[in-house]
């Protein structure tokens, strides 16, 4: 929780719209990964319940990971954020997000592109200054607000 606050201090926020467990599996945990996810997912229903996010979902989770952060989940994720693109389209767990109403966010969007960003000191203000910013870096609006430099 203490990390949560830290980052919703420094991006000025007092909720956040979605909030994601990003990877099933670190190699931090990868010898109790459900249990770790369990934990994550308790303190995010937490938020949850405080107001302070609105919705909670996962990425790269696939069917096993989902089927067992369900096992303990009060709340299901409304969001699985997953590579999705031709010649990869991940049919099982995109059938499994479908059948628990789960919907599906493809990922990967800006791969690459941070490293063309200049340096900026904070978050475009408005969407004309991400737009400038953008332009400047050769890529699209959306692309400079997923792949901030720090």
């Amino acid at each position: 929780m203490r990390s949560f606050e830290e980052s919703m201090d420094k991006l000025g926020l007092d909720y956040l719209d979605l909030f994601l467990i990003h990877w099933p599996n670190p190699v931090a945990f990868r010898d109790r990964w459900a249990s770790a996810n369990a934990e994550s997912w308790r303190a995010m229903e937490e938020l949850v319940e405080a107001g302070r996010i609105r919705a909670i979902g996962v990425s790269n989770f696939r069917p096993h990971h989902l089927a067992e952060l369900l096992k303990t989940a009060k709340i299901a994720p409304q969001v699985n954020q997953i590579r999705l693109c031709p010649g990869d389209t991940k049919e099982e767990t995109a059938a499994v997000c479908r059948k628990r109403q789960m919907l599906l966010e493809a990922a990967r969007l800006a791969r690459g592109v941070s490293s063309k960003f200049p340096k900026y000191g904070s978050w475009p203000k408005s969407t004309a200054a991400a737009s400038r910013r953008s332009a400047s870096a050769g890529v699209c609006s959306a692309a400079i607000c997923l792949c901030r430099n720090p």
